[in-house]
């Protein structure tokens, strides 16, 4: 049913039990055109996304001793997003091995991002059941470093002037932010904020202050809604 190992071969993973790879390659729609006792990658995805969290989490905490707890939040959020799972398969040619119903697969292309997402955190939680914590340790890092390294180096860049700067030459429009909400004691606050354009909330962001907050939206506007031309690539 599946080329096996031409999927180990991408992965640079050898399976021990091909019943969890085969679950992790199910899409749910495809139980209903399948005459054989399957199971879909749900179960797989959502034990998946607990160990990306843990990843992510622990792997930024050893990273960087120097940042401070807002900007790990700001950075975990991204990594762990649809958009950051999404660009760890990307790595791995395996859309055209999923099992999916016929009926999906002409609207794959709509729902792209998402598909690859959930596919990235099958694809871990069938790693761990299968060779356990190392190797799903060593398949995260080898998917997720590069962006690890994108983040690291753009959070310190000022992303309120970038913001700025395109949203001025371009839409005519200043961005302007808003405090969602904050909590915790006068010595430890935290900042959630929002920054607009043109009406339109276009990124949010945490942080131990409002400027660090207001630094992680513009971030997330200008790295996720792809606000960028040639002009402000040069300053990232």
């Amino acid at each position: 049913m599946l080329p096996y190992e031409k999927i180990e071969q991408i992965l640079s993973y050898p399976f021990k039990n091909r019943e969890i790879l085969l679950m992790a390659m199910t899409h749910r729609s495809y139980l209903n055109e399948s005459s054989q006792d399957l199971k879909s990658y749900e179960r797989l995805e959502f034990l998946g996304d607990s160990l990306l969290n843990f990843f992510v989490t622990d792997t930024l905490y050893r990273k960087y001793p120097e940042y401070k707890e807002g900007e790990l939040s700001s950075l975990k959020a991204r990594l762990v997003s649809k958009e950051a799972c999404s660009f760890y398969l990307s790595h791995f040619d395996l859309l055209p091995f999923l099992l999916i119903a016929k009926g999906e697969l002409a609207m794959i292309e709509r729902s792209k991002k998402g598909i690859m997402a959930d596919l990235y955190e099958a694809i871990l939680g069938a790693i761990f059941l299968d060779g356990g914590f190392l190797a799903a340790e060593e398949f995260f890092l080898k998917s997720a470093q590069l962006h690890f390294q994108h983040l690291k180096e753009s959070s310190k860049k000022d992303f309120k002037a970038l913001l700025q700067d395109y949203t001025l030459r371009t839409m005519k429009k200043l961005p302007s932010y808003e405090v969602l909400f904050e909590e915790g004691p006068e010595h430890k606050k935290s900042f959630l904020v929002a920054v607009f354009v043109d009406e339109q909330e276009a990124g949010r962001g945490r942080g131990s202050t409002k400027k660090e907050a207001e630094q992680a939206a513009a971030m997330e506007a200008v790295l996720y809604h792809g606000w960028q031309d040639e002009q402000t690539k040069t300053r990232l």
